[in-house]
């Protein structure tokens, strides 16, 4: 065997040890890059609606169409001008 996949008699595959490593070594750093990116697409989310004066929880409109707009408009609006219950304005 050249370390991939065989054919058993009944026709179904077994996979050597070191295949079965590299896809899981692949699997989970492709899953850790992306559940980083996750993270910090909503922490950028929250910020940006807070400088609106805006709530975190309003990022649960992307769960809707209509929302996913919805939000699109709130992140290509200007900050809030002066101070707002989150704090100050960034770009003051």
């Amino acid at each position: 065997p050249d370390g991939s996949f065989e054919s058993s008699p009944d026709g179904s595959f077994e996979s050597s040890p070191e295949v079965s490593f590299w896809a899981i070594y692949v699997s989970l750093s492709v899953g850790g890059y992306f559940f980083v990116r996750f993270l910090s697409f909503i922490a950028l989310s929250i910020r940006r609606l807070h400088d609106t004066n805006r709530s975190g929880w309003w990022l649960l409109m992307i769960l809707f169409p209509i929302g996913q707009i919805i939000l699109l408009i709130y992140y290509l609006e200007d900050s809030y001008i002066g101070e707002n219950e989150y704090g100050k304005n960034p770009k003051e």
